[in-house]
């Protein structure tokens, strides 16, 4: 969901100013080394907003090495391929197991390792993201294992692999100490 004006306001009242977009790429424009990557939420991915982020991106050129805009639709995807040439995306690869879970959530953006591989065209990253280590049937999924890593990247792709420690509180095994991270 989408925060309204007032809410920022009320956020900002409560602890302090909120970066707006286009501070975030002045900033970016200052600090060559800035790295920028770009979640846009499943929800958002509608053909107004997206044309809005297009419009704000296009003449930013000289970043689109150092922006990368993750979970994306593969139909979202193309437009922004098209539209901004140069520019990274990536799209979520999940287990199987996780885009059936998660799928209303994130509003369907989780792709599996073989669906990411037909659209190279399209998606020059990955990001890898493992809520769990659950499946339907007690066993034990990994999709951070070296075979898939490798898999990725001679096709490739550049990867970003999420710590198990943010799904920590969700569960993840891996997330449970520094040791297993």
């Amino acid at each position: 969901n989408s925060l309204s004006n007032d809410d920022i306001w009320k956020l900002e009242a409560g602890f302090g100013p909120i970066a707006r977009f286009s501070q975030v790429l002045e900033l970016a424009k200052e600090c060559k080394e800035l790295q920028m990557a770009v979640h846009l939420k499943g929800g958002n991915q509608t053909a107004p907003f997206v044309q809005k982020l297009v419009e704000v991106l296009k003449d930013e050129k000289d970043l689109f090495p150092r922006i990368l805009i993750f979970d994306l639709k593969p139909e979202i995807g193309k437009i922004f391929r098209r539209a901004l040439p140069g520019i990274n995306l990536a799209a979520s690869v999940s287990h199987d197991y996780d885009i059936a879970r998660f799928r209303d959530v994130t509003k369907g953006t989780l792709l599996s390792i073989e669906s990411v591989l037909e659209l190279k065209q399209i998606f020059n990253w990955v990001w890898m993201d493992e809520w769990d280590r659950s499946t339907l049937h007690e066993g034990s999924k990994d999709l951070y294992s070296p075979a898939e890593v490798e898999r990725l990247r001679r096709k490739g792709f550049k990867i970003a692999m999420i710590s198990p420690g943010l799904h920590a509180a969700d569960g993840h095994e891996d997330g449970q100490s520094v040791k297993a991270i």
